[in-house]
């Protein structure tokens, strides 16, 4: 029997209005800038604080999410991306982030204190291997607490890409199609050849290749189902610009060739300090005028005749001592 994995992605509109749980504090709301379809935003400051609990809109059926499947049905993981985005002189008191999932109303499993990093990064907080079993007939909800208290200032925190990872063993052959990613630069179209692309699936590696000199990859035969594709990017250098990994959720169709482009944002060149260009021009400049200046003229001392024949015969007098001129 087939073991297959997959992993669903909630939009942030399938989330219901968040819960207030205690007045006084501002609700969250979905951000429309970052993400409009997988942001979720708590905030907090100067005045109020935030706090909210966000639901689905509908619960969802494990019969749906794993369709023929016969035994060992698992939620497997559990991953969500956290981000904070900060005012000058900000002061946080605290801010507290959960994931849980429920399954037939009943908490069967609740993720550790979610992390932050500063935009435009993100904190990937992955919950893996939590093998929490389910039936076809339970119903899962998928609950995000989000609370953000500040001492001075204005701050916020994004919670985004919601996704749980799951598995089962089904007695059907999946489908399957083909792959075709083009790596581009996202600014301006141009392929990037040299750049490390993998299909992942519930966190596991499906397949993995570099692309070519169009830009391209190209996987035959994947199964029909939901997929990750990464790209990883390269630090940019003195002499060239560097590109931020991608990370994107596709779904692959059977018989059919799915084509995707993966549109990586150029990092800029390294700069190096002022004070390194100053000691660089400082060397230069110095060089210059040792390599460009022109021999100095021999100095000649000229010394009486008289002081001569004092010295000769200060030598004299020392050789018969017995002294020697080194």
């Amino acid at each position: 029997m087939p073991y297959k994995y997959g992993s669903r992605k909630f939009k942030s509109a399938e989330f219901a209005d968040p819960e207030r749980l205690n007045m006084g504090f501002q609700l969250p709301y979905r951000d429309t800038e970052h993400s409009t379809e997988t942001c979720l935003v708590c905030a907090g400051g100067p005045v109020q604080n935030g706090e909210g609990l966000w639901k689905l809109r509908e619960k969802l059926s494990v019969a749906s999410l794993m369709p023929n499947a016969i035994s060992n049905r698992m939620i497997t993981e559990v991953s969500c991306k956290g981000s904070s985005q900060w005012t000058f002189g900000a002061i946080t008191s605290y801010a507290n982030c959960y994931l849980s999932i429920l399954g037939d109303n009943a908490q069967i499993w609740k993720g550790s204190l979610l992390s932050h990093d500063a935009l435009p990064d993100y904190a990937k907080n992955l919950f893996s291997d939590i093998n929490v079993s389910v039936d076809d007939y339970t119903e899962l909800d998928v609950n995000l607490y989000q609370k953000l208290v500040m001492a001075l200032g204005w701050a916020a925190v994004h919670d985004y890409d919601i996704t749980i990872g799951y598995s089962y063993y089904t007695d059907v052959t999946p489908s399957t199609g083909d792959v075709e990613v083009t790596v581009v630069d996202a600014e301006s179209g141009a392929v990037l050849s040299g750049f490390s692309v993998r299909l992942m699936q519930s966190n596991k590696l499906i397949r993995t290749s570099i692309s070519d000199s169009s830009g391209k990859i190209t996987w035959g035969n994947v199964d029909e189902g939901d997929y990750t594709i990464q790209v990883l990017g390269v630090q940019p250098t003195l002499w060239s610009v560097g590109y931020s990994d991608l990370e994107d959720t596709v779904k692959v169709e059977p018989d059919v060739t799915n084509i995707f482009t993966a549109k990586l944002a150029a990092i800029p060149r390294a700069q190096l300090p002022w004070y390194a260009w100053a000691g660089i021009g400082v060397a230069v400049i110095g060089g210059a005028v040792v390599y460009f200046r022109r021999p100095l003229a021999p100095i000649v001392v000229k010394v009486p005749y008289a002081a001569h024949r004092v010295y000769g015969g200060i030598k004299k007098l020392a050789k018969g001592y017995g002294y020697e001129e080194e």
